[in-house]
């Protein structure tokens, strides 16, 4: 025979949340070092826009950015050509503001240049269709050849922002990120963590 219990377990009145004290706790952060972000993608904004996004950013109380993923096409338009002035410029912009910036070097998705000269980062459906890599995340990130550019890339972009302390060039990042769902320890760039 299946017998059902309920136990009633009394409540008494709820008590206060209070807040922990710092004290005693030094690994926690101190003061300027908690910082609350969020994503910036200036590729399809105008100098204008990017200006009045970093002041509704900075308004918003946010004191970070991560800004880089889906850019590739823009740090490298063309094979081999690398441009790094626009990101520059919005680098400086936010720093200006006291706004601070993690780089996330982009592995997707892969310029369409890519796809033209190189068929093997295209993916094919069941039925031997090639699939429309003007989306995000179609692109074949085992074909060798999509590797090695994408290590190219994150190594150009690690070898000018990773070390970046006080230039002229730019302001320094505060640090580094990759794209985690593609670059694994056998792709990491040789210069990362210097």
């Amino acid at each position: 025979m299946l017998a059902l219990s309920v136990a009633v377990v009394p409540m008494g009145a709820p008590t206060a949340a209070h807040a922990q004290s710092a004290v005693g706790h030094p690994e926690w952060p101190g003061p300027g070092q908690l910082f609350v972000g969020t994503c910036y993608q200036p590729i399809d904004r105008s100098p204008a826009q990017i200006k009045q996004d970093i002041a509704l950013t900075k308004a918003a109380g946010f004191n970070m950015v991560r800004m880089g993923d889906l850019s590739w096409d823009s740090f490298e338009p063309e094979e081999g050509r690398f441009t790094f002035q626009w990101f520059d410029d919005v680098l400086k912009q936010m720093h200006a503001t006291g706004i601070r910036v993690i780089v996330d070097i982009p592995g997707q998705p892969a310029p369409i240049w890519l796809h033209k000269a190189y068929p093997g980062v295209d993916i094919v459906s069941q039925e031997g269709d090639v699939v429309n890599p003007a989306s995000r995340y179609w692109d074949n990130i085992s074909d060798l050849d999509y590797r090695r550019l994408a290590h190219r890339l994150a190594e150009k972009l690690l070898q000018r922002y990773a070390n970046i302390r006080r230039s002229s060039r730019s302001p320094p990042p505060t640090r580094s990120a990759m794209d985690s769902y593609i670059w694994r320890p056998r792709l990491r760039p040789s210069c990362w963590g210097r």
